[in-house]
């Protein structure tokens, strides 16, 4: 049973390592045919006379590159391997991840001074409370002390005091 186990690894490991060759070579291929092209017109060059060099019909003063309209570039499109869409996935995690630090750091800096302004407002409030409440306390002591000196009534009503 052991033997089998051990058969059974050694073939997926072997399958990994050529899966990983595969993909390394696909990822190259685009690569590596537009390299033998230009191979290719190097050696046709070899061969050309001088007057072929200078004819306008083979060297043309532009050049212009047709791609089709599915594509930008050469290799878009095509199958890339596992590991390029995995490499391709964490890099926009990561760029996630740090688009993501970036706003909590500005949301922290917007707390802070969120906090700070409701610290001054607190501090505003209080010592507004705190006048008011110094206000009436006087007015208090005002009318505690006329009341101890009877130039303060009661009208009709309760509710309603009367300086006389």
């Amino acid at each position: 049973i052991s033997s089998f186990i051990v058969s059974i690894i050694i073939l997926n490991l072997l399958i990994a390592v050529m899966s990983n060759s595969y993909e390394y070579i696909q990822g190259r291929a685009a690569l590596e045919s537009l390299r033998l092209r230009a191979r290719i017109l190097v050696d046709q060059e070899a061969f050309m006379s001088t007057n072929d060099r200078k004819n306008k019909r083979f060297f043309p003063d532009r050049l212009c590159v047709l791609l089709p309209r599915d594509r930008a570039t050469v290799g878009e499109g095509q199958w890339q391997g596992v590991l390029n869409a995995l490499k391709k996935e964490t890099q926009e995690v990561v760029e996630v991840k740090n688009k993501v630090a970036v706003i909590e750091d500005k949301v922290g800096a917007v707390k802070a001074e969120v906090e700070k302004g409701n610290a001054a407002v607190r501090a505003e409030v209080a010592a507004a409370v705190k006048a008011e409440v110094g206000a009436l306390e006087a007015k208090l002591d005002q009318v505690l002390a006329r009341l101890a000196q009877g130039d303060v009534g009661l009208a009709g009503n309760p509710n309603v005091l009367y300086v006389v």
